[in-house]
């Protein structure tokens, strides 16, 4: 064949496909975009102050406040790899709670004051704890920045808000926090 006839020929078949493709989309109109509306219930966001939570017995310790703590890379590399294990059926046994650590001296960076404070976030860059600290002080929250040693190499700097005298009072400091800036924190205890 020659080169002339087999140019023409592609070109046939390229033309032909196209005409295949787009002919059947030109000749059906345009296409009818349909959706489909579903009812969707969802109940309002419950009001902070009607949760309730049961208030310990006397003699009871109260309930201990659980902390977000990044876990370095080196270990988060294994996650996953082991097989799980099955949990080991709860005993009579008490077991003395851990001490508490001895307290730091006050510095700058800590608040020599007892009570509850939100903790509203921990940042790896003290530049952005301090901007943030700065935007909630202009709002009219008496926050400030925590300092905390992870390990050798790491630091974190968790931004509260706070200190006040009791945890209901904190829990309400949250939930202004939530309403007012979008911000979603956790009480903590103050440090003495």
């Amino acid at each position: 064949m020659q080169q002339r006839h087999k140019q023409r020929l592609v070109g046939a078949v390229v033309i032909l496909a196209l005409a295949v493709i787009f002919l059947p989309m030109i000749l059906r109109g345009p296409v009818e975009h349909r959706s489909l509306d579903v009812a969707v219930d969802v109940p309002p966001r419950p009001d902070p102050g009607s949760v309730t939570r049961p208030s310990p017995q006397p003699g009871e310790a109260p309930p201990a406040v659980l902390e977000r703590i990044p876990v370095p890379d080196s270990e988060a590399a294994g996650v996953g790899d082991e097989a799980p294990t099955q949990a080991e059926p709860e005993s009579d046994v008490e077991f003395e709670p851990t001490p508490e650590p001895e307290p730091e001296p006050e510095t700058s960076a800590t608040r020599a004051t007892a009570g509850f404070s939100v903790q509203v976030g921990s940042f790896r860059s003290h530049d952005n704890a301090m901007g943030l600290r700065e935007r909630l002080r202009d709002a009219g929250f008496p926050a400030y920045v925590e300092e905390s040693a992870v390990d050798e190499a790491e630091t974190v700097f968790r931004l509260r808000v706070g200190p006040v005298p009791d945890r209901e009072e904190a829990r309400s400091l949250a939930a202004r926090i939530a309403d007012e800036q979008e911000l979603e924190g956790i009480v903590v205890p103050t440090p003495q």
